[in-house]
């Protein structure tokens, strides 16, 4: 299947699965951050040290993940690969299809969509707020995971209509003289 070739050969080429990994490590930090920025500034106004910072980043994650389950924490990992894998193909479409990157709004909607629905409905309230709609996922039945799944399928849908458009080259020597 030719989408699932395009996305593999964008995702190899070496500079482009570190731009993922980055892209991925710096979403999922966001959405972390973001959703519990309270803690954090209060941390670092008590301690201003990056060290225990980390640490203060790492009880977060696993404070979320004891509030709403693991599949919380899974759903913010997927949106946080698939927003990185869609950001480094966005990035090579541009650089080597001198093409405008088409699909760049749908990847935004779903890694803001992404953002909203990162952390359990209760972390995310100063987020979602931005929407007027802070206490209204916690009357949704799997408490605002729903966001998740629509977030997932948004970024999932604009990888799709991006691979399906990309003409990766294969040969290494054409790859070599393109980059």
């Amino acid at each position: 299947m030719k989408v699932v070739r395009n996305i593999l050969a964008v995702a190899s080429k070496p500079k482009y699965a570190l731009l993922t990994f980055l892209a991925s490590s710096g979403l999922f930090s966001v959405f972390i951050f973001v959703n519990n920025i309270s803690m954090f500034t209060s941390a670092f106004d008590a301690t201003k040290d990056f060290w225990i910072m980390t640490s203060v980043f790492a009880r977060a994650v696993e404070m979320i993940s004891g509030v709403g389950g693991a599949i919380v924490i899974a759903s913010s990992i997927a949106i946080s690969i698939l927003g990185g894998l869609s950001i480094a193909m966005l990035t090579y479409k541009m650089k080597n299809m001198n093409q405008s990157a088409g699909g760049g709004l749908l990847s935004f909607g779903g890694l803001f969509g992404g953002a909203l629905s990162s952390t359990c409905s209760a972390c995310s309230a100063t987020l979602i707020s931005i929407l007027g709609i802070a206490g209204g996922l916690s009357i949704f039945p799997f408490k605002g995971l729903e966001l998740s799944a629509v977030s997932i399928a948004v970024l999932l849908v604009s990888i799709y209509f991006m691979a399906k458009n990309l003409d990766v080259q294969t040969c290494g020597l054409k790859n070599k003289i393109k980059n």
